[in-house]
């Protein structure tokens, strides 16, 4: 099977396809609303990688990916902290989701967030990405964990406070 990663939303495959053992989501364009959501992630998944293309909001609230069971996203109980690779840093922490790089309103979020399972209900979230489109360009890394209540079957990418709307890119997963 061949997939293209670069097409004209950034990244296409077909949902569902399994490529080297990787199993892909369908993508899902974030121009419009504040959350993105994959369900019904199946039982046995012990690693997803999130994979943002050129995202961006209509504000300034930063992005985040949220986790959860049960068919809810948790917004609580997350230890996540990201930073900027620049020359100054600017680390953020996160008790309410994985935060990617902030003011989504200047610039455009590309990169992966991969969390893995090592154990129960444990999750360890690990990221690298760029921020481009504004001044100057800049990489952010991301890392952190949370323990949730159930096993995880759900998993979105959401602007922080709920009100920006995403206006730009696409999102994905990948898992196994």
């Amino acid at each position: 099977m061949s997939l293209v990663l670069d097409g004209s939303n950034g990244m296409t495959a077909p949902s569902g396809a399994v490529y080297n053992g990787l199993q892909y989501g369908a993508v899902q364009n974030t121009t419009s609303g504040s959350s993105v959501t994959f369900t019904n992630i199946p039982s046995w998944v012990k690693r997803i990688t999130v994979v943002a293309n050129t995202i961006s909001s209509n504000g300034t609230s930063h992005l985040q990916v949220r986790l959860g069971s049960g068919g809810t996203l948790l917004n609580s109980g997350y230890v996540g902290y990201s930073d900027i690779a620049y020359t100054s840093t600017a680390i953020m922490r996160d008790t309410d989701g994985f935060p990617m790089y902030y003011d989504t309103a200047s610039f455009q979020i590309s990169g992966n967030m991969v969390f893995t399972n090592p154990t129960g209900n444990l999750w360890i979230c690990s990221g690298v990405g760029s921020c481009s489109g504004g001044s100057p360009t800049f990489g952010w890394y991301s890392s952190g964990y949370v323990t949730l209540g159930g096993q995880l079957n759900i998993i979105g990418v959401v602007t922080q406070n709920g009100t920006d709307t995403f206006d730009n890119g696409s999102v994905n997963i990948i898992y196994e």
